[in-house]
């Protein structure tokens, strides 16, 4: 199977994808799901203050999670299913390289404070393990993305890793917000 390189935003952000839509898998009306799509997008602005969303302007400034600028940002997204049916919802992308592992840990937990506000019972989070350490970082480090210090890419190029992309698996780790039990782990793959 050939590998891709992914967008740099990848290889240097823990994401999550979250959203307001059919709060723990019930059907809402649209207009009960698009006000509360809404509030949730006022929730991440009020908190993040930073966006690369193409629906708004705001400039860049420090989260209210006392972050530093540009650390935390986030952008629309959607669910889309097999049979053509799709959620709204928004990513958010917490910056490796820009904040520390306890930062990491309270950025996490208020995505999961958050999707709970609105009623869901899990949420996703993307993790990026580069090659050839794939398999030894996913068994000691199963929840953590390939540290940046120390990793060599294949021409001998040290600490390049979130400017040159390598080669590497994208994997989509459900979290359990409301719903104990709902933990999975798969592979996204591109066609």
């Amino acid at each position: 199977k050939k590998l891709c390189s992914w967008p740099s935003i990848v290889c240097e952000s823990t994401m999550y994808g979250f959203g307001a839509y059919n709060p723990r898998g019930q059907t809402a009306t649209d207009d009960y799901n698009e006000k509360h799509h809404e509030l949730l997008r006022n929730d991440i602005m009020d908190v993040c203050r930073t966006s690369n969303s193409a629906t708004t302007t705001t400039s860049p400034s420090p989260s209210t999670l006392g972050f530093q600028e540009d650390s935390v940002i986030w952008w629309d997204a959607a669910s889309i299913w097999e049979d053509g049916s799709s959620e709204k919802g928004f990513i958010v992308a917490l910056n490796n390289a820009m904040l520390s592992p306890d930062d990491l840990s309270k950025g996490e937990q208020w995505i999961v404070d958050i999707a709970a506000k609105y009623g869901q019972g899990a949420i996703y989070k993307f993790l990026f393990f580069q090659e050839p350490e794939l398999a030894i970082h996913a068994k000691s480090h199963p929840t953590m993305f390939v540290e940046k210090d120390g990793f060599s890419l294949d021409d001998g190029t040290e600490n390049e890793v979130f400017e040159k992309c390598a080669p590497g698996k994208l994997f989509r780790e459900t979290v359990p917000v409301l719903d104990p039990g709902t933990n999975a782990r798969v592979e996204v793959i591109i066609d």
